[in-house]
């Protein structure tokens, strides 16, 4: 099932890339916090709403998820996380990927 939800005029989409600019971490509230919920909602790693705020819900999700990776459960999304989120979701899987030029 692909969870949709809106935050302003902006839809996002668990299908998307999870491509995250910087860590999310525990009481952060964005869109790139809605982005990863709506992934571990689809993985089922969440089993909250996705609503863009990183609480306990949202924590739980994402130790459970660095744990299927064999990574240490710290809760936060660091450089390891965001580099797996990127990877399961931004590659030949059928999602979009940046496309490659040649010189």
């Amino acid at each position: 099932m692909l969870a949709s939800v809106f935050i302003g005029s902006i839809q996002v989409n668990a299908a998307a890339c999870v491509d995250l600019s910087h860590v999310l971490a525990r009481r952060d509230e964005s869109n790139e916090v809605l982005l990863l919920q709506n992934f571990l909602y689809e993985k089922g790693y969440l089993t909250a709403t996705p609503n863009g705020y990183f609480g306990p819900g949202t924590l739980a999700g994402v130790k459970a998820y660095q744990k299927s990776l064999g990574y240490e459960q710290v809760g936060s999304v660091g450089p390891m996380t965001r580099a797996s989120l990127k990877r399961d979701t931004c590659t030949a899987s059928g999602q979009a990927t940046k496309p490659s030029t040649s010189t």
